[in-house]
């Protein structure tokens, strides 16, 4: 049996904010839990608290790099003249 080579800490928090925002994204807010962010990652809920904080601190991560994504596509558009498409 082979054993999977240990995330490092900044791999580890951009695994954590891609399932996150997943959770976030099928379950809202409200609906998305550690417990299943955590699960969903395979890792244990302390895990996600020492990155993030909690649920908000995640979720603000998710939120601004969700709004960075479109700012930049905006400038990209704007910068070769195209219209912005989702």
């Amino acid at each position: 049996m082979s054993r999977s080579r240990r995330l490092s800490g900044s791999e580890r928090r951009a695994q954590l904010i891609d399932v996150g925002r997943a959770v976030f994204a099928k379950r809202g807010y409200e609906g998305a839990s550690m417990e299943e962010i955590a699960d969903r990652a395979k890792v244990s809920k302390p895990i996600v608290y020492e990155h993030f904080g909690g649920k908000e601190g995640l979720y603000a991560v998710v939120v601004d790099r969700e709004v960075e994504h479109i700012v930049s596509r905006i400038v990209e558009a704007i910068s070769s003249g195209e219209e912005y498409r989702s």
